[in-house]
């Protein structure tokens, strides 16, 4: 990866932006930040890049999940999405939508409105 790849994951870590705001923010043209998402989408191991009503979203994939919840004892355990968007180290609407997208995937039991517990 190059260093606009690392910028790209550094905003998307940050904020869920826009194709738009990302090529204000990176100065770069839509087709080159597109080229670069593609790219990084292919190469992350561990995440994916995906659009949430166009804006972009870092999430990461499910077994990276699963596996990354178990080796910290999280499983069963109360968690904020803060909490879980520290974790993965994405935004916590990126955490809302992923969990609301693997719903049949894991047993999601809603605690409080932005409180969860996970188990497989």
């Amino acid at each position: 990866m190059n260093n606009i790849h690392n910028q790209i994951l550094n905003e998307l870590r940050k904020t869920n932006p826009t194709l738009q705001q990302l090529s204000a923010k990176l100065q770069r043209n839509h087709n080159g930040i597109r080229g670069r998402i593609s790219e990084l989408r292919k190469n992350l191991p561990n995440e994916t890049i995906t659009t949430i009503n166009q804006h972009y979203s870092l999430q990461p994939k499910p077994e990276f999940f699963l596996e990354r919840l178990r080796k910290q004892n999280f499983m069963n355990r109360p968690l904020s999405l803060s909490q879980l968007s520290h974790i993965f180290n994405t935004t916590p609407a990126s955490i809302e939508h992923f969990l609301s997208s693997h719903f049949n995937t894991f047993h999601i039991t809603q605690l409080s409105p932005d409180t969860v517990s996970i188990s497989y």
